[in-house]
């Protein structure tokens, strides 16, 4: 399990919303690997949080086009649904996404700065739905809690926990790499051990962004000392 801890850790974007209708709208003229192509440009954009290099070898590269025939797929890709500019190739719902994406997490900071969520001034009855102006659904950690003198109390801030982190990546990186999940949780376990959590997160922050073919051979290589051998 993982120790409670107090450290803040800086979190990329790790899942974004994907609209199936307007997706399908879009691209029913794509073959299976454009859309392959595709759906990995625009989650290497989520992942950097920026638009896409115009480093095409580099490009090529995170996407893992290696044959010539992948390369013309994902350039044809690049040319139909993406906006070249001296800055990068650019996605219009994208970039909204993460322009809305770094707003709320903006105000998370803000509010967690200021002892958590700004106190409810004005209550709000169970039959009426109607005051919840925001049209958002009201989730458990969003009630107001009660002190043992009846007066509210302010929510907890929400406080990143590195150790989850690092399983909650972790285990997506390597098993997309062909690890199990046991094995999977096995090696961040001892990864943790030996190096800490904020260790291990910053190698599989940069795993994701330079999108390695082998991650488990890339996070213990990157964080194993020179001319030491793991224990795994």
């Amino acid at each position: 399990m993982c120790a409670s801890t107090h450290r803040r850790w800086k979190y990329s974007v790790n899942y974004y919303k994907h609209h199936l209708g307007d997706y399908a709208k879009d691209t029913p003229h794509l073959t299976l690997l454009e859309h392959g192509a595709y759906r990995v440009l625009m989650d290497a954009y989520y992942i950097a949080e920026k638009p896409l290099t115009l480093d095409m070898e580099r490009l090529y590269a995170i996407v893992r086009a290696t044959r010539p025939a992948e390369r013309k797929v994902v350039d044809s890709v690049l040319a139909e649904f993406f906006i070249k500019d001296e800055t990068g190739y650019h996605h219009k719902r994208i970039d909204e996404e993460l322009e809305k994406y770094q707003e709320k997490a903006t105000q998370n900071k803000a509010n967690g700065n200021r002892g958590g969520r700004p106190k409810i001034t004005q209550s709000v009855s169970k039959d009426e739905p109607k005051n919840n102006l925001s049209h958002k659904p009201v989730t458990n950690n969003q009630e107001t809690t009660t002190s043992k003198t009846g007066a509210n109390a302010p929510a907890d801030p929400e406080i990143p926990d590195p150790c989850a982190q690092v399983f909650t990546d972790g285990v997506t990186l390597l098993t997309a790499g062909g690890e199990s999940e046991k094995g999977a949780r096995s090696l961040l376990g001892k990864l943790r051990r030996d190096f800490g959590d904020e260790a291990v997160l910053e190698v599989i922050q940069r795993a994701r962004e330079g999108a390695v073919s082998e991650p488990k051979a890339f996070l213990v290589g990157a964080l194993r000392p020179k001319g030491a051998r793991l224990a795994l």
